[in-house]
């Protein structure tokens, strides 16, 4: 088998492009800016990574990043209780939750805690792990 030489700055500038066209598509369409929220535990290095590079990347394509970094001890009345204000706010259109959850937590039990119709229509664990990362 030989090897394939990818051109990654050209896939990543094409997928750039087209989540920027969507982006607007969804402003001009909605007359607001698309916000996604990223939800993580703890001091898990690699959702602070995340939160960085998707909040330093997200404005460049028109998309709105905030972040909930949790305690890990959190219960899951509280956690649900945020993610129904999550929920229930217009400026909100998509809840990205990293994995790994905090051992107590069910990672089935939370996805269902989002609402559905804001996910892309995915299996739970899909929707629970659902990250734009398209864009980076």
């Amino acid at each position: 088998m030989s090897a394939v030489v990818m051109d990654t700055r050209a896939i990543s500038a094409t997928l750039r492009r087209n989540v920027e066209q969507d982006m607007l598509a969804f402003s001009r369409q909605y007359n607001q800016t698309p916000g996604l929220v990223i939800i993580g535990f703890g001091e898990d290095r690699s959702t602070i990574d995340i939160v960085r590079i998707v909040g330093k990347s997200a404005p460049k394509v028109g998309l709105r990043v905030t972040s909930h970094l949790l305690a890990s001890n959190i219960k899951a009345s509280e956690l649900r209780r945020q993610i129904e204000q999550l929920n229930n706010d217009p400026t909100i259109h998509a809840i990205s939750l990293q994995l790994p959850l905090p051992r107590h937590l069910d990672v089935e039990e939370v996805a269902s805690y989002m609402v559905l119709s804001r996910l892309r229509r995915q299996s739970i664990k899909e929707q629970a792990n659902m990250r734009i990362m398209e864009f980076i």
